[in-house]
């Protein structure tokens, strides 16, 4: 017996109004041909991703455009990735909004050896043998852009008071200890080892 939560039921319902993306594609031919895919994808499809979010209901929309950069003379992929998501703060450990709108600019390239060559706006999107799964190469670019640590503003975040207590709380001298063992002669601290040969 299945039990279905309102969330998933919702989530399958949007997914199914929105359309059909491949689940794979191939750069090199799209950029050659000049295509465009544009779409959304239900966070909770993108796994890697749900292990940092506080929740995982809302979508990452994006438009990528596989065209050739005449001026460098590459086939790329450009264009951008959009979501709200409900990230975990770093100081507080609680749901903050943190809004998404991040720029793509990948390099298409066939060899490990050939990200050398790549102008400095670009990322390696590097081909194996198997098309790319366009699921993963979304989040990919998600993840990218989300901050390390992503934290509240101090002024909105509760755990803010706390850090500035502790930190008020703390001696400001980190090195103190260190002193003290030097200034006594500490015996592990001035010892040189004799090297035996």
């Amino acid at each position: 017996m299945v039990f279905l939560t309102a969330l998933t039921v919702i989530a399958k319902l949007c997914r199914l109004m929105l359309p059909d993306l491949p689940q794979t594609i191939e750069p090199l031919r799209l950029a050659k041909a000049g295509k465009n895919i544009a779409g959304q994808y239900v966070l909770n499809e993108l796994k890697r991703l749900n292990g940092l979010l506080h929740d995982n209901t809302g979508f990452v929309s994006f438009m990528l455009e596989f065209t050739r950069d005449e001026e460098q003379g590459l086939y790329c992929v450009t264009g951008e990735i959009k979501a709200n998501l409900h990230a975990v703060c770093q100081r507080c450990l609680g749901s903050m909004e943190l809004q998404i709108n991040s720029p793509v600019y990948l390099g298409i390239v066939n060899r490990q050896t050939d990200i050398s060559k790549l102008p400095d706006k670009y990322e390696p999107l590097i081909l194996g043998e198997d098309p790319v799964s366009l699921l993963e190469l979304i989040e990919d670019e998600l993840l990218l852009a989300i901050p390390m640590s992503p934290m509240h503003e101090l002024n909105r975040c509760s755990g803010a008071e706390i850090l500035s207590e502790i930190n008020d709380a703390a001696p400001n001298r980190p090195f103190a200890v260190l002193k003290e063992a030097l200034i006594k002669g500490h015996p592990g601290l001035n010892q040189r080892r004799k090297i035996k040969m």
